[in-house]
């Protein structure tokens, strides 16, 4: 029996073409095949560097149908390099079931690091990193959502919450019912892109700024729930 292939979990541009690493264009020039959540976007990107590697659709429609066959690339030898959209596979991406199978087969999954709007947020933001939450995408309906951050409000460290671009103004409105207007909030806005912006202040300061100032883009949400100190809350 052939030895398993490699599975490469490559971290793609998530603004700045200029932020795919040279070790990223090597591996998705070598591997059999180059797996992606939108063949659009993936074609894109091959076309862009002159990579003729085949390419094979891989979203959250056909991840269970289409793992097995990836499963069994992998098991006869063969490469695959995973990419999404933007940013690094599998973290808020399709590609879980694939890496699951390839630990199950004693496949390699090898990560090929790069752009991170979660990285990038969290560093720039002024907050104390020691410590931070990841609460990802919350609940499209707002009563659930509601629910979810009530549950998120009683942990008392750094928030950190991402959301869909339309989605932002009622993202806001929800969190302003469950935290204090005064919570100190940066909200981290396209990312390494030419019009990255960080809007810092008050979580009411924030919200009234977007209820008057209608934005669509990615985003990143910080909250600083840590326990004040002294009476007073901590400021970035």
């Amino acid at each position: 029996m052939a030895e398993p292939g490699k599975l490469y979990l490559v971290s793609t541009p998530i603004g700045n073409f200029e932020d795919l690493s040279t070790r990223a264009v090597r591996v998705l020039s070598e591997v059999d095949e180059v797996v992606c959540e939108e063949l659009r976007v993936g074609s894109t990107l091959m076309k862009r560097l002159g990579i003729q590697t085949s390419i094979t659709l891989l979203n959250e429609h056909n991840e269970s149908e289409q793992t097995p066959g990836l499963l069994k690339a992998l098991q006869q030898g063969r490469s695959l390099a995973l990419i999404s959209d933007a940013g690094t596979p599998v973290f808020a991406d399709p590609g879980l079931e694939l890496v699951r199978g390839a630990v199950l087969i004693k496949a390699r999954v090898i990560p090929v690091p790069g752009a991170s709007s979660l990285m990038s947020a969290l560093v720039c933001s002024g907050f104390s990193l020691n410590e931070f939450h990841y609460a990802g995408f919350l609940p499209r309906q707002s009563q659930a959502r509601q629910v979810r951050l009530k549950k998120l409000k009683e942990i008392r460290t750094l928030l950190v919450i991402l959301e869909t671009p339309y989605r932002l103004n009622a993202l806001l409105k929800d969190v302003q019912k469950i935290f204090k207007a005064s919570t100190t909030t940066v909200l981290a806005m396209n990312l390494t892109q030419d019009n990255e912006n960080f809007y810092r202040g008050t979580l009411a300061d924030i919200q009234k700024h977007f209820s008057l100032n209608r934005f669509k883009g990615e985003f990143v949400l910080m909250l600083n729930n840590e326990t004040p100190v002294s009476g007073r809350n901590k400021r970035v």
